[in-house]
């Protein structure tokens, strides 16, 4: 078996940048010696924990330091640089390595409508480009793509982040990340029930939206709130999250015995229970036991509230499992982005209290949503037919 090398490489931004780099060249020179086959550094313009914006000049710094490990870039940003450069640079690179370098790039858009233009020359492709052009294919694959994005995104860096930038130790970042494997654990048994079901109503959409961005504004900045307005030593976070976490998991165990018998009050309770607990953090945050039950009674609201909105989509469309789903995800994302622009935008001038209230606010909007359409709502059917059972739901 031969072992491989990639670093992207993550480090506290307020390191000093000469010695991040002079651990990141030691790393690679240990990997040779250590008789490791291949070694890969990433490349980032942008973000600050990742300090590496040219791998291929890193690359160069290896040149006479290692002696049989092939080096190579994870990836040279193409789009930034003009091809035929990148070609020359690599050339003299391979030829200074001789033959040890290996490139990599990343031609984004460019390998996309090579991609596009091939399967529509060919009479028979393999994946027809036209298909994305109807709405329900196309819709669903672009929200399938995000989630996708997102989902694999987020677990490739996640682990780095919190060891390397936030300082947690093994064992508290994987704490940090048990709710959400135990959270898998609950749904996914009852995934080929709710896969029977399928449907969705405008108001699940308005409501999971205005729910994403009433949690997301408060649980984006949830660490400054914990650390600057009640008080916590960082070492109390991992703890902390593991219990919203794991009140989530209860709160999911708990909504899912009353989603036949109460659909709409299914939805009602949570979002009740998260604006009040996002209150209760705004008046009594600064008092610590309080918090540690608030905080439960928001992951407990959230994530109920995500299953009740959910099965209630698969209620009361049936026929339009692509629709349904991509406007549920596409509300949930809308307020998740809107969540966390507005906490970014009252964080550097009002501090972390008021992020509570405003979620607080969002949250109990997306009460009145649902409670004004199951009192008076028409119960219309995705498709435009009507819901006859609506009104048996509504209670």
């Amino acid at each position: 078996m031969k072992l491989g090398y990639f670093t992207m490489p993550v480090h506290p931004p307020a390191r000093s940048y000469v010695e991040t780099l002079k651990e990141d060249r030691e790393a690679f020179i240990l990997a040779d010696r250590l008789g490791y086959s291949e070694g890969y550094c990433g490349e980032h313009l942008t973000d600050a924990a990742e300090n590496i914006p040219n791998s291929m000049m890193f690359v160069a710094t290896l040149l006479g330091v290692t002696s049989q490990m092939k080096v190579g870039t994870a990836v040279v940003n193409l789009p930034h640089s003009h091809p035929v450069v990148v070609a020359s640079n690599a050339a003299m690179l391979d030829n200074l390595f001789e033959g040890r370098f290996i490139l990599g790039i990343g031609a984004g858009v460019l390998v996309l409508a090579g991609f596009v233009r091939f399967e529509l020359a060919r009479r028979d492709p393999m994946l027809d480009p036209r298909l994305f052009a109807r709405r329900g294919f196309g819709v669903g694959s672009l929200s399938l793509t995000l989630q996708f994005f997102a989902q694999f995104g987020f677990l490739f860096v996640i682990l780095q982040y919190l060891q390397f930038v936030l300082g947690y130790s093994p064992l508290e970042a994987g704490l940090a990340l048990l709710p959400m494997a135990l959270m898998l654990m609950a749904i996914s048994p009852r995934a080929p029930r709710l896969a029977r079901r399928l449907g969705v109503r405008v108001v699940g959409a308005v409501g999971l939206a205005l729910m994403g961005a009433g949690f997301l504004v408060f649980t984006t900045y949830v660490t400054p709130f914990l650390l600057d307005v009640s008080g916590f030593a960082a070492s109390a976070l991992p703890p902390l999250l593991f219990v919203s976490g794991a009140a989530g998991i209860v709160g999911t165990v708990a909504v899912a015995r009353t989603l036949d018998s109460r659909p709409v009050g299914s939805l009602l309770a949570p979002l009740g229970v998260g604006a009040a607990s996002l209150l209760g953090l705004y008046l009594v945050g600064a008092v610590r036991p309080a918090t540690v039950l608030l905080l439960a009674g928001v992951g407990l609201g959230y994530a109920a509230f995500a299953t009740a909105v959910q099965s209630r989509m698969l209620q009361v469309a049936p026929g339009s499992t692509d629709l349904a789903s991509a406007g549920v995800s596409t509300a949930f994302n809308a307020g998740i982005a809107a969540g966390s622009l507005l906490g970014g935008a009252l964080l550097p001038g009002s501090g972390a209290r008021p992020l509570a209230l405003a979620g607080a606010v969002l949250v109990a909007l997306a009460l009145v949503t649902v409670a004004v359409d199951a009192r008076w709502g028409r119960g219309l059917r995705v498709d435009g037919s009507p819901d006859l059972d609506g009104a048996a739901d509504r209670r």
